[in-house]
């Protein structure tokens, strides 16, 4: 959903004639802000547009040893070397939604064109998980 955005992208010091020097300054102040966030805003300004990180889901079941639990994947939108990779959740793939209940951690690596997990710690062995990932 868009808005209008009012037609008025800077206050001009012959509006306000009849205030304090001082004022001016803080009106040219102002503007430095408020005219360059008037362009972004119509302009469409989206986090998705100006931050370069992907959320990735995958499912896995868990092995008895965390080093058991790899996934390897090539990021679908995600440009560049990514500097992190973390869970941004862990859910075992039930009928209602249950809480892991321990800290879900991981160690992964970047060989150049995919993103290597080389283990997930704090999984339950033997349980489906559905997992997400956040690249960045």
């Amino acid at each position: 959903m868009s808005y209008p955005l009012p037609t008025i992208k800077r206050f001009q010091s012959e509006d306000y004639k009849d205030s304090p020097s001082w004022f001016h300054r803080f009106i040219q102040a102002v503007n430095l802000y408020t005219e360059p966030m008037f362009n972004l805003v119509n302009g469409n300004l989206a986090i998705s547009a100006n931050t370069n990180e992907e959320i990735y889901s995958f499912q896995m079941t868990s092995g008895a040893a965390a080093a058991g639990n790899t996934f390897t994947f090539a990021p679908k939108r995600f440009v560049g070397i990514p500097s992190g990779v973390q869970i941004a959740q862990c859910l075992p793939v039930l009928s209602v939604p249950t809480a892991v209940g321990a800290a879900v951690t991981l160690d992964w690596f970047w060989n150049g064109q995919q993103i290597q997990i080389l283990a997930i710690y704090g999984l339950s062995n033997g349980v489906k998980y559905n997992i997400s990932v956040r690249i960045f």
